[in-house]
């Protein structure tokens, strides 16, 4: 079965302004899921760059964005101000989980090699309390503000 298009087209790759922010793009087409804390997998292709089950974000403004990190950066030749061709399809019912999992908060930190390898060198009591902090707020923009700051943290540490 094919996978339903969730959005098709040429986007800027944008970059929030403070030291180590994030490269994204806006996704002003696509509504904040009411489900999984505003968040959604999704699939797809960044240029010729395959895209599997990565996350959207909530933007804060009832729009989602594509956090796009170094590594498909580079795959890609691009950095903010350029322009993608971007194409996302639904995840099948069978490949979507929950968002905010220790898992997947790893596989956050992880999209950042530098804060990965910082995150590696903690004691395991410093790495489980990080993720328990996360978890432990109700809030998504509480969490993913969280995450954000952690992985800023571990890059400047």
């Amino acid at each position: 079965m094919k996978s339903k298009v969730l959005i098709e087209g040429y986007f800027e790759l944008e970059k929030f302004p403070q030291k180590g922010g994030w490269t994204y793009i806006v996704l002003y087409e696509l509504e904040k899921p009411k489900a999984y804390f505003g968040m959604m997998k999704v699939n797809g292709k960044i240029d010729n760059h395959d895209l599997v089950g990565v996350t959207l974000m909530p933007y804060g403004n009832g729009n989602l964005f594509l956090p796009v990190n170094a590594k498909i950066r580079k795959i890609i030749s691009k950095e903010a101000g350029d322009s993608v061709k971007l194409l996302l399809t639904e995840v099948d019912a069978e490949e979507r989980e929950e968002v905010f999992t220790e898992s997947n908060i790893l596989a956050c930190i992880r999209e950042e090699p530098l804060a990965w390898e910082k995150f590696q060198q903690l004691p395991q009591e410093t790495k489980d309390h990080e993720l328990q902090e996360i978890l432990h707020f109700q809030l998504e923009s509480k969490k993913i503000e969280k995450i954000i700051l952690l992985i800023e943290k571990l890059k400047l540490s």
